[in-house]
This record gives structure tokens, C-alpha cells and sequence, in this order.
């Protein structure tokens, strides 16, 4: 996203049309090829294609909500499936060594776990590690979010994802402006209808005993803003996404994204623990030189920019 042309084509360009055509993919192939071989590795950790029963199946017993052993009519009903169409899984899978079936005198059909399907799972899990990161995952190693309000944690985690997606969190792209950053927020979150402010001040963080400051020469670097910008949510929520240069100056390993519970009463607007985020405090008791230029520069190309925001999720970049 920080590159202004691709292939030739500049990204903000007479045509909207053309400018942005380039996020969009068109190689429907790759697409084909990825299910593919995750298909091939069903087939050959299982023993059986890849189908969706069988994914809703592993995903239940994965989650614990169906524990083994149960019954073929407990599990149709889990599935919302057809009795019929649950049997032909389950004789497939037992033929594959994954489920052993017993009837009870009754005639009852109980499927309990067959010899493989332990080491089946784990196996197929560790390919998928390999080749895919889980957006759970990913948001877990990345994003740092204490907030009590459960709507606005949706919202923050909603637009971490197509931040992320959009590539704009990457160093090379806009998180290590963090004026930047924090106007890409408070337009994306105003495009949700929230209310936004854009602040400026100073970010403090301790980590294993050392502490990092962007502030009152905390953070001095030729043509970068001497403190710090962020965005506050309903005058009650901090959103910080513009954490490149506390990851490039101080941690490689620092989250990518915080987001906590603030107070606009004081000069210290909002306080954050963490494993990973140390002991964080955002205070506005700074005026950066040159900040308000900042800012005024960050509207103007956010403003092109929320025009690729605005694409549907699926005609963003891969």
C-alpha cells in the first residue's frame, strides 16, 4: 500500500477504476491449487476426501462440543444433517480406521474413536500450521485488546483484520506513521458511526525492565514527529494501531495493535498491562513540533486512501 504505482500503474490515478484495479485477484487458479492440495492432504491423512461433513465433524470434535463416544442420532443433530448422510460418514470414516461403530441391544449406533483419529488430527492440524495462520491466531500474536465494551472490541478487531488484510500495518507501509495510522482509524471507525478525535502526545512502555518513550525527545529521528498520535473512540476507547516505530526502535516482537479502555479527564488518557505490551501509558500533556502539519498532510492522502477501505473485503489484495 505505501507504493504510490504497481506494475506502472500509479494506485490514486485519474481513473479510480484503473488506479485500484490492481488490488483485485484475478488468478482464480491459485485459489483452485490451495483446495487442492488441501484436499490431497484430507485424503492422504484420513484415508477419505475432503468433504463438508467431514470438516464440520472435525470442527465439533476439535471445539469438544461433540465428545466421543455418542450417538449416530446425537451427532446428525449436531450436524444438522440427514441421519442417512451422517451414517455414510461414519462407515467411511470407520472404514479408515478414524471411528469404530457399535449398535447397543436396542440398536442404537454408538461411535466412539477409532485407533488413527488422534494421530490423524494432530497430523492434519500440523500441515495446516505450516501453510496457513489462523485469523484467531494471528490476532492473538498481533492485537492487544482490553475493552470492556464488547460491541467497540468487535468493531477494533474488525478493523484490525482489514488493516491487516490491506497490508497498512506493515512496517514498510503506514504503521510506522503513526499520524498516518491514527486518521485511518478514526475514518474507518467513523465510517462504522462512531465518533473519533485524533490526539497527539507521548507514548511510554516498560518491557523487562527497559523503557521506550516517543515524546519530549524520547524518540528523536530526522523527519519523524517527536511524540506520538493516536485515536480515542467514543471518548472512551484508545486505538492505537501506529506501532512501527516502538517495534523498529525498540521491540521486533512488540504487538502490532493495542487497543484499552481510556479517560479523556486527565493528561493521562488511558494505561495498559501486558505480557507481551509491558506497562503502557499514552499521555496528552505533549504538543508535537510540526504535529498539526503532520495531521493535515494524513487527511489529505487518508482520504484517497479509505477509497481502497471501502472495496469489498474480497477485492482486496491477496
Amino acid at each position: 500500500m505505501a507504493n504510490y504505482a504497481v506494475n506502472g500503474v500509479p494506485l490514486f490515478g485519474a481513473s479510480s477504476a484503473e488506479a485500484r484495479g490492481w488490488l483485485r485477484t484475478d488468478d482464480p487458479l491459485a485459489v483452485v491449487d490451495s483446495l487442492r492440495e488441501v484436499a490431497a492432504w484430507a485424503q492422504s491423512t484420513f484415508g477419505i476426501g475432503l468433504q463438508p461433513r467431514l470438516l464440520d465433524f472435525l470442527q465439533l470434535l476439535r471445539g469438544g462440543r461433540v465428545p466421543l463416544p455418542l450417538t449416530a442420532q446425537a451427532l446428525a443433530q449436531a450436524l444438522d444433517a440427514a441421519p442417512v448422510e451422517v451414517m455414510e460418514l461414519v462407515q467411511a470414516m470407520a472404514h479408515a480406521g478414524l471411528l469404530h461403530m457399535t449398535r447397543r441391544d436396542d440398536g442404537t449406533a454408538i461411535i466412539e474413536s477409532g485407533a488413527r483419529l488422534a494421530d490423524a488430527l494432530e497430523q492434519f492440524e500440523q500441515r495446516l500450521d505450516h501453510a496457513f495462520v489462523s485469523r484467531h491466531a494471528l490476532r492473538r500474536a498481533l492485537l492487544v485488546s482490553q475493552l470492556g465494551d464488547t460491541t467497540l472490541a468487535t468493531s477494533v478487531q474488525r478493523l484490525f483484520d482489514r488493516f491487516f488484510d490491506l497490508g497498512w500495518l506493515y512496517l514498510h507501509n503506514w504503521a510506522g506513521v503513526c499520524s498516518m495510522m491514527a486518521t485511518l482509524v478514526a475514518q474507518a471507525m467513523q465510517a462504522e458511526g462512531h465518533r473519533t478525535q485524533v490526539l497527539m502526545g507521548c507514548f511510554h512502555a516498560e518491557l523487562d525492565g527497559k523503557p521506550f518513550r516517543m515524546g519530549r525527545g524520547g524518540h528523536e529521528v530526522p523527519g519523524k514527529l517527536d511524540g506520538h498520535v493516536f485515536c480515542v473512540v467514543e471518548g472512551r476507547v484508545l486505538v492505537d494501531f501506529g506501532l512501527g516505530n516502538v517495534r523498529r526502535h525498540f521491540r521486533r516482537d512488540y504487538p502490532w495493535a493495542l487497543a484499552v479502555d481510556c479517560d479523556l479527564h486527565g493528561t493521562e488518557l488511558a494505561t495498559l498491562q501486558h505480557p507481551r505490551a509491558g506497562t503502557v501509558r499514552w499521555t496528552i500533556d505533549w504538543n508535537p513540533p510540526g504535529g498539526e502539519a503532520q495531521l493535515e498532510t494524513a487527511r489529505l492522502l487518508a482520504a484517497e486512501l479509505m477509497q481502497v477501505y471501502a472495496l469489498p473485503p474480497h477485492a482486496g489484495a491477496r
